[in-house]
């Protein structure tokens, strides 16, 4: 007998065998998990290098509702399936059965395939800023970062060539984008590195004018004291 059957005391050791029924609902809650992960990565990465900024997931779950319920369901069977046999893993180990190492490695490697779906979606952005930055939609992805108040990335376009006083298609800066959302940070960044608090956008607002509406004194204050009218 192998060293696999055999426990410490040298007495047989019994396998921990899975039923292929639970095989198969691992596998395909699993598949069904995969594909709304990649359907998500695709829109926050080649629908966006193509297209600008998105709103993911959007289309999925106003357009796409039973794609969207499949892609849901699959992914609550998986969660619920992982911590089972996750469970069952420690249980077996627990009553002094084998559990193959490679069952670890295979609930390691696909949680970290569906972990993916948590990549924030600035982060995909920051990857490819320098692709990004050479293409018609950096004035968006610039303004869209600064109002979600990721100062790295703000930072990453710039430093990638992008002005720091570029408009997306309604006109406004990254400053008017953080003035939106009373980004501070941002605010005070753009500001130092000579953005232009007076631009307006194509509505006629200034960034003043924004945090003013957004209710964001404190913005609105630091605008004033820089210049802003």
């Amino acid at each position: 007998m192998t060293n696999d059957t055999l426990d410490r005391a040298g007495g047989e050791r019994v396998r921990d065998r899975l039923p292929g029924w639970l095989l198969l609902w691992f596998i395909a809650s699993f598949a069904g998990a995969m594909a709304f992960v990649a359907r998500i990565v695709w829109e926050e990465t080649i629908l966006t290098w193509r297209q600008g900024p998105q709103m993911v997931g959007f289309t999925l779950t106003h357009a796409e509702l039973p794609l969207f319920f499949f892609f849901l369901g699959s992914l609550l069977s998986y969660f619920v399936m992982l911590l089972f046999l996750t469970v069952r893993n420690i249980h077996s180990m627990y009553r002094k059965r084998y559990v193959p190492p490679g069952r670890w490695a295979w609930l390691l490697g696909s949680a970290i395939c569906v972990s993916i779906l948590f990549v924030p979606y600035t982060m995909w952005q920051r990857l490819n800023v320098a692709h990004l930055a050479r293409t018609r939609h950096a004035p968006e992805f610039l303004t869209y970062a600064a109002a979600t108040g990721d100062l790295g990335t703000v930072k990453a376009f710039i430093n990638n060539g992008v002005s720091i006083n570029a408009t997306n298609q309604d006109g406004s800066t990254a400053l008017h984008g953080a003035a939106v959302e009373g980004q501070m940070d941002v605010i005070k960044y753009l500001l130092a590195h000579g953005a232009d608090p007076n631009v307006r956008n194509k509505f006629g607002t200034t960034a003043l004018g924004d945090a003013r509406e957004m209710k964001h004194p404190e913005a609105a204050r630091y605008l004033e004291t820089h210049g802003a009218r």
